[in-house]
């Protein structure tokens, strides 16, 4: 009966609570938004009275209430503990253990913690190095790459993950690879071998202004090292400075530097310049220090071999042979070795099938990354002779490297087969090809060129580049260069320099040849499009696009000023001072043109014909002029023709 009672009055009571639940509610909202709006006047009204307080006091009293106010704020901080031990005391004792544990874990933990985590930071990328080698192992370089960047970026400090980064970067020609070199040379505290590095791996990348800096780091950081001046000449000739690369050897050399690389590039440079009497004393140089039996000798053998026909029959060889010296040479690489056959056999010394065995017999024809280097190497020399040995029929429909250098023998070589290329790459076969778009469009398109099919060329190499990547370029080129006309590398060029990607090279290369081409129309559209921007590490290109705005007349304040900035930049480089010269001449400042031409030697009878036009326009002396079928645009041949008529006035 009782508990009938209780019952009852709990749901009355609980009735009433749900009764006055929605007032209860009512009541606390319009509490609270009564508060947050008396909460800006009573901060107003307390921050009047603190000011009328403040303004009551002296500035004595003020300091004085300042550091009073600052004690009890430190007084209360330090009660705080007082009061957690006393509130900790009065509570039961599995709370004060549990408690306790909490604060000597959290402490502990607080402390450790940075241990901790550096710890599992090296852990994991212990595991991420070691995963990117056995990724390495299988050829998976893209993703081993991915691994290995994260332990890099997890133990920046460990130089085994950052070395695997930047070579695994280089492997697959990543732009980061120089951004890897600094971070590798960092963790080494810049050495002089990691400071080589960043130059070599910024050239190499076209990065020439992070190589020229860290140059100056290692001159002023390792002034002595032996290795600086190769590097520095190096650098000189990357960013196209010839002529600073000539003083730099010429000093090596009177020096008795026994530098190969610095000897090599003063013979090289002399023999490019219109000084006869320095032509003369390299070539005699080259011929005296062939038979040296070190590297110099070497280096000397090997330029000769390079040298274009008519430049090699200035050199007193007597009966002596490039070849037979590189091969007898005890310094000659392998590499050096096959080089000197595959020139022998390219200038006609020696058949292509005694430099396909000559070549081969320095590979390892078991090993497939092996055969696959002879191959590319026949290629680079064109010996097609005996090149079907090489080529299994299995490895022609399993790896597409083996594809590419049987399809290259079917359609370049004397026992070319056209027609079962042309079988191969209709993709009617049991087997297709394993190659990609790219390379089977551009093939057909090779064939359509040995059938003399202009049309048919230019529709397939067109979806060729439309289906190509960045990595497909390199390898068009080498095969178009060699087997194709001027007007068709030219439109190769074109469709590169349309794509957003486009390298650099690509829009140089276009621009010469539509220049050496006589491309008047498309020249003008190109100069319109083309940014002098794009050239900015380029500047042989630069002064060339420079030249080609000032003939037609584009612009000319803006070219003068970015010609006087680049010799700012260049201010040894005679071609940009006479570039400039007759961008004045162009601008009618005949007396500047002629002050800055005075200082400038005169080109010789065999400089460009564009050099000797830009002399003739502004010295007025026509004693060295080229012949208009030397000029390939309408704007120059009019300039000419300006000149044969009237001279201009002084």
């Amino acid at each position: 009966m009782y508990r009938e009672q209780d019952r009852k009055k709990a749901n009355q009571k609980l009735n009433r609570s749900i009764a006055k639940a929605p007032q209860k509610i009512r009541d606390r909202i319009s509490n609270s938004i009564a508060f947050l709006v008396k909460i800006p006047g009573q901060c107003i009204k307390s921050l009047r009275s603190t000011y009328k307080k403040l303004r009551k006091l002296t500035f004595r009293e003020f300091l004085l209430e300042s550091w009073r106010l600052y004690l009890a704020i430190l007084g209360y901080i330090a009660r705080l503990p007082q009061k957690f031990i006393k509130w900790w005391k009065k509570q039961k004792v599995w709370l004060r253990v549990l408690s306790g544990a909490f604060l000597v874990a959290a402490s502990v933990g607080l402390v450790a913690s940075p241990y901790l985590f550096h710890e599992a930071k090296l852990w994991r990328a212990s595991k991420l190095h070691d995963q990117a080698k056995s990724l390495m192992e299988t050829e998976q370089v893209k993703l081993a790459y991915e691994k290995s960047r994260v332990a890099a970026m997890l133990a920046p400090d460990v130089h085994e993950n950052l070395e695997q980064t930047m070579n695994l970067a280089n492997k697959l020609r990543h732009p980061h690879t120089v951004w890897w070199s600094e971070r590798v040379a960092r963790s080494k505290h810049y050495d002089s071998d990691s400071l080589v590095n960043i130059v070599e791996q910024s050239m190499s990348y076209g990065q020439l202004g992070t190589g020229a800096r860290y140059l100056s780091v290692m001159r002023s950081r390792f002034p002595e090292s032996t290795t600086l001046a190769d590097v520095e000449i190096e650098l000189l000739l990357r960013q196209e400075l010839r002529e600073q690369a000539l003083l730099k050897a010429a000093k090596l050399v009177k020096e008795g530097s026994d530098s190969p690389l610095a000897n090599r590039v003063f013979v090289e440079l002399s023999l490019r310049t219109s000084d006869e009497r320095l032509k003369q004393d390299a070539r005699k140089q080259l011929s005296d220090g062939l038979e040296q039996q070190n590297d110099i000798g070497l280096e000397f053998c090997k330029l000769a071999q390079r040298l274009p026909p008519e430049e090699r029959e200035k050199i007193d060889l007597g009966d002596r042979s490039i070849r037979k010296l590189i091969l007898a040479h005890p310094s000659a690489t392998r590499m050096d070795r096959i080089e000197a056959n595959g020139f022998a056999s390219f200038t006609g010394q020696i058949s292509e099938e005694e430099a396909f065995k000559a070549i081969i017999a320095e590979y390892d024809l078991n090993n497939d990354d092996e055969v696959l280097n002879a191959l590319n190497t026949l290629s680079r020399f064109e010996i097609y002779w005996g090149r079907d040995q090489l080529i299994s029929e299995t490895k022609i429909y399993s790896n597409p490297d083996y594809a590419l250098a049987y399809l290259e023998w079917l359609i370049l070589s004397e026992q070319a087969d056209l027609d079962a290329a042309t079988l191969l790459l209709s993709g009617e076969q049991e087997h297709p090809l394993p190659i990609s778009e790219a390379n089977r469009r551009f093939w057909q398109a090779m064939i359509a060129n040995a059938r003399q099919q202009e049309k048919e060329f230019s529709v397939r190499l067109l979806q060729s580049v439309e289906n190509s990547a960045t990595s497909d370029w390199d390898y068009m080129h080498s095969i178009l260069v060699k087997h194709t006309s001027t007007e068709q590398q030219l439109a190769f060029y074109r469709e590169l320099f349309g794509r957003p990607e486009s390298p650099v090279i690509a829009a140089e290369r276009y621009l010469t040849l539509a220049y050496a081409l006589g491309k008047d129309q498309e020249l003008k559209i190109l100069l319109k499009q083309l940014q002098p921007e794009r050239f900015e590490n380029k500047p042989d290109a630069l002064n060339f696009l420079l030249y080609l705005h000032a003939v037609q007349g584009r612009n000319l304040p803006e070219t003068r000023t970015r010609l006087e900035k680049l010799i700012g930049q260049y201010p040894k480089a005679a071609l940009f001072y006479r570039n400039l010269a007759f961008v004045y001449a162009m601008s009618d400042e005949f007396s500047l043109a002629r002050s800055i031409d005075s200082e400038i030697p005169p080109p010789p009878q065999n400089a460009q014909p564009c050099i000797r036009l830009m002399h003739a326009y502004v010295s007025g002396d026509l004693s060295n002029l080229p012949t208009i079928d030397q000029l390939p645009t309408q704007g120059e041949k009019s300039l000419l023709q300006s000149m044969t008529i009237d001279k201009p006035a002084l």
